[in-house]
Formats: structure tokens, C-alpha cells, sequence
């Protein structure tokens, strides 16, 4: 099995949900309560994303916001804190916010779009959440919960 289709099954089993087979599609790798995710499994997180986070994390943040985006670990996401990010200017790839301005598009109006990113070769726990900060907050105290499927999946590494 191709190891970004073991990415996608592991974002869904996070959700309680399944991976939306490709099938010629545009849209959404994994739709459930109210998120409708672009999974990216890459060589190399684009520039500047993971150095952000880690950066907030050193001053005790778990999220950060780089102009109207945010960034936080998807485990840390899925538990919906309320708690402030940390705004910060620095340089950082564009690639990941086209991505969520593209799975926007498709994005039916009572979800929210979301990318779910991570590097080749590290723990898809570590993988990083994006999505935009209006989105977030509207997510936050929207009563959509994901519906569990009876599906589990295990915490998979590379």
C-alpha cells in the first residue's frame, strides 16, 4: 500500500471515519464532523512550517498563526482547545496555504477545510493541522462531532 494512502487511513482512523477512495475525484481525502481534509505526505515539510511550531512550542504554545493561518499538531487540534496561538512573522513556504485555499474550493459550505501535512520518515502523530483561523473558531463551537464508523487504525509510522 502506497505509504500516503497509510497517511490518509491514519487521519480518518484519528476521526473515527474512513479515507474517501480517489476514484478520479477532486476534494477531500477524509470528510467527517463538519472537517473536509487534504492529507499531504511529502519529502520535506515546506519551508518554515515546522520550524514555526517548534518555536511557539519553546515559549509554551501549541499553536501558531502566520497571517491568517493556523498551525497546530492534529492530536492537539482534534481535542478543540480554546487556547490563544502565538502570531508570528516569519518566512515560510506559500505551498501549504495554496493547498488549503485549493481543497477550500470543493469545500462544501458547512465544513471546514483543512491540511493535514506531514515529512516522510516521522511519526504521523507528529503530523502538523492548517487551517484558517476564522474556520478554526467557527469549528470550535460548531456541534458537528465525528460519527465513529467501527473502523480503528493503528498509529502507523513509515
Amino acid at each position: 500500500m502506497a505509504s500516503w494512502k497509510r497517511f490518509e487511513r491514519y487521519v480518518a482512523g484519528q476521526l473515527g471515519t474512513t479515507r474517501i477512495p480517489v476514484l478520479g475525484r477532486e476534494g477531500a481525502d477524509v470528510a467527517v464532523g463538519g472537517l473536509w481534509i487534504d492529507c499531504k505526505k511529502r519529502q520535506q515539510v515546506p519551508r518554515g512550517w515546522k520550524s514555526a511550531l517548534k518555536a511557539a512550542e519553546l515559549f509554551g504554545y501549541r499553536m501558531v498563526c502566520v497571517g491568517d493561518v493556523l498551525a497546530m499538531k492534529l492530536d492537539y487540534m482534534l481535542t478543540r482547545p480554546e487556547t490563544a496561538p502565538i502570531h508570528v512573522k516569519v518566512p515560510i513556504s506559500p505551498l501549504p496555504i495554496q493547498w488549503l485555499e485549493h481543497i477550500g474550493e470543493s469545500c462544501p459550505e458547512d465544513h471546514i477545510p483543512m491540511v493535514a501535512m506531514v515529512e516522510s520518515g516521522h511519526l504521523y502523530r507528529e503530523c502538523i493541522a492548517l487551517v484558517h483561523l476564522n474556520d478554526y473558531h467557527r469549528w470550535l463551537h460548531d456541534t458537528h462531532e465525528p460519527e465513529p464508523t467501527g473502523t480503528t487504525h493503528s498509529a502507523a509510522a513509515e
